[in-house]
């Protein structure tokens, strides 16, 4: 009702067109959040940037990008870029972390395309937890070949999965994973390149492998952080070059309680964005294709929870990216 007050108390004629009524009434809407919500202005930041700038200085730290392109139909980033991105802007860089054999060479063969003078392509390889049987002295071979690619910034992503999963998927045992991380990790140190670490129900153990086998000043990405915070407060304590990555998940409307409140607890210094594209989708789009764009939907929710702007998430994120993945 204050809005319709304040709209009519505006001077309108028959010639005031529809769209600017529309305007009048979201400014009016905006001045009333702005007052009534102290964390609005951080969320309404990111609608406020004309949409060529609005995402362009966002990195998408993770994602899978080559089945992204294929899920969208899209043969090429600047496809991708001219049909998805009409919204949300594409980020600056993109991460694409290739885990499996099947992915390695389209991502390789993407990236080594180069990005297209707006958006930088960079990628990561390694053998996911789940994906053991990828873990082959050929496939030690190609991605240690593919480490020196110029366009690799990191190892990844590998560590421990003991998910509950049904035995029809065929994923590698709990009893397997770790001689697998522990090798991968091993072989990342002698290639000095940053380590990208899943892990999901495995605190304890996945800790324990890290804190002896990766020195305490290496660089690590945990992404797609859904486990405890107490776990989280123990990973950033030990390793003072780790940074947590969250997702879309952090946006669900149900079940998202937790990782918000570990969101919190998160210094913005020790925090990387993520999509993990296709998956996680980020709300208001479930249900669709998770792509890199949607990383600003995530940037937006990290200030709403942290009560700071959007530009202190992208200021601060930006500066983790660069310090961990040079990117």
């Amino acid at each position: 009702s204050l809005s319709l007050s304040l709209l009519a108390s505006t001077p309108l004629t028959r010639s005031t067109s529809s769209r600017r009524v529309f305007k009048l009434c979201a400014l009016q809407l905006s001045t009333i959040f702005s007052r009534c919500c102290p964390l609005y202005p951080s969320f309404q930041s990111l609608h406020c940037l004309p949409r060529t700038s609005r995402m362009s200085h966002f990195v998408d730290t993770h994602c899978n990008f080559p089945t992204v392109l294929k899920k969208l139909n899209c043969p090429s980033l600047a496809d991708y870029c001219d049909r998805h991105c009409q919204d949300l802007a594409p980020p600056r860089a993109i991460l694409s972390v290739a885990s499996d054999a099947a992915t390695r060479t389209s991502t390789y063969d993407l990236i080594s395309k180069g990005g297209n003078g707006k958006v930088s392509l960079h990628a990561a390889y390694g053998v996911h937890a789940l994906y053991g049987d990828d873990w082959t002295p050929e496939g030690k071979q190609e991605i240690l070949s593919l480490m020196k690619e110029a366009g690799t910034v990191a190892w990844g992503e590998i560590g421990l999965d003991y998910h509950a999963f049904d035995v029809k998927y065929g994923y590698t045992p709990p009893s397997d994973q770790a001689a697998i991380f522990i090798e991968q990790i091993n072989m990342a140190l002698e290639c000095k390149k940053p380590i990208i670490i899943h892990t999901r129900e495995a605190e304890d153990e996945t800790l324990a492998i890290m804190k002896e086998h990766i020195p305490h000043e290496w660089k690590i990405h945990v992404h797609c952080f859904t486990d405890s915070l107490a776990f989280c407060q123990k990973l950033l304590s030990s390793f003072p070059n780790l940074y947590i990555g969250f997702t879309g998940v952090i946006t669900f409307k149900k079940k998202s309680a937790a990782i918000q409140e570990v969101v919190k607890s998160v210094p913005l210094s020790r925090l990387l964005l993520e999509t993990d594209a296709p998956y996680m989708t980020p709300v208001p789009h479930r249900g669709t294709v998770c792509h890199p764009a949607h990383v600003s939907l995530i940037a937006s929710k990290v200030a709403l929870l942290k009560g700071v702007s959007l530009e202190e998430v992208i200021e601060a994120t930006n500066k983790n990216s660069k310090q961990l993945f040079g990117i």
